[in-house]
């Protein structure tokens, strides 16, 4: 299954453009030309990590150029034969194997009331309402921002990380963990038992129930300790934190390019990207992957996006380095027009072309 082409009207900086894709697509131009408002048309319709309330136009979705009180962003799939989207959107889906999705948008020029509707269908003539909630289960965007944070990632993400992990272990790998967990609790509950004998943690604890008893009339009884928890096992793990080290050394992680390859790996990692799905379509749209990276790492990262993806992958980028990993064909480069709208040159990907 593959998203072919786009069309976009009156849509943010795009009047009237009509976009072809590939599998492999690299979207390129000037700072402020589009690239983030083409994969935010994407995401309107195909991402399910937007609620109810993030697909909502607003007053900016609407061209900025003239006065309009409508757009349309019109997706044009080809190739639909998983299985998923072909028994999920049975009907919308024509003996060609090709489907069309619209989000369009109005605003009254009285009131400025802003509604949408989101259609589906075989043709654009027999698109027709189809509830968001319901399709992007099957067919959605799993998108990286250009602005990644490692740390932030980590922390909301590692719980659903290891316990990917912990489902595709074996039962004899199951065992050995159960053991060293075991043996994990007891020395942490030794390292509890000791911390509070150290002088400093002993006087500190002394001086604080000394006060309170002073000040209390009841719980008298009752004294305040420094405790580390440690002996919670679930706890201190979940505490866990990415480092990194060099033949065994712990070392600083590195800077941000580091940082940025860590990200990028993780999340790989997290929705499988290697593996084709049964469940679900989804394609990959990630914004400028070369960040703070070396030239060298740039077209390392490009090539390893392009074979290891399974399925559909847009990126955003200015590097000339991963520019160069693609074929001229798989290229959208976006400029803007006399009139400062925004179009696509050569309609987007151009199949004639050959790699020089």
């Amino acid at each position: 299954m593959i998203l072919a082409d786009i069309t976009l009207k009156g849509f943010r900086n795009y009047k009237d453009a009509h976009i072809k894709l590939e599998k492999n697509t690299l979207i390129i131009g000037a700072n402020d030309v589009g690239k983030t408002n083409l994969i935010w048309a994407m995401r309107l319709l195909l991402d399910r990590s937007l609620s109810d309330y993030d697909i909502e136009p607003r007053s900016s979705d609407f061209y900025v150029l003239e006065e309009t009180n409508s757009f349309v962003i019109l997706l044009h799939f080809t190739d639909i034969t998983e299985e998923c989207v072909l028994s999920k959107l049975r009907g919308k889906i024509s003996d060609a194997n090709e489907m069309y999705m619209s989000y369009n948008a109005s605003r009254d020029p009285n009131t400025g009331k802003i509604s949408y509707t989101i259609k589906a269908g075989a043709s654009v003539e027999l698109l027709s309402d189809i509830e968001a909630h319901y399709y992007r289960k099957y067919l959605n965007i799993k998108y990286i921002s250009c602005r990644r944070d490692l740390y932030a990632f980590i922390s909301k993400e590692r719980n659903f990380l290891f316990q990917n992990a912990k489902e595709s272990r074996s039962t004899q790998e199951e065992e050995e963990d159960n053991t060293l967990l075991q043996e994990i609790k007891t020395k942490l509950q030794e390292a509890n038992n000791l911390i509070p004998t150290l002088h400093y943690i002993s006087k500190a604890t002394n001086s604080i129930n000394s006060e309170l008893k002073e000040m209390s009339i009841y719980n008298n009884n009752q004294d305040v300790y420094f405790d580390t928890n440690s002996s919670n096992i679930d706890k201190f793990i979940d505490s866990t934190s990415v480092s990194s080290k060099t033949n065994d050394t712990p070392v600083n992680i590195g800077g941000d390019g580091r940082l940025n390859q860590i990200y990028l790996s993780l999340w790989a990692t997290k929705h499988e990207i290697e593996r084709p799905k049964l469940e679900e379509v989804s394609i990959v749209c990630i914004e400028e992957p070369e960040a703070h990276l070396h030239p060298h790492q740039q077209q390392k990262l490009a090539t390893y996006l392009s074979n290891k993806i399974c399925g559909q992958i847009f990126l955003t980028s200015h590097s000339p380095q991963i520019t160069s990993e693609f074929s001229p064909n798989s290229i959208v480069r976006l400029y803007k027009t006399e009139q400062s709208d925004t179009k696509a040159a050569s309609n987007g990907c151009f199949k004639y072309m050959t790699k020089i």
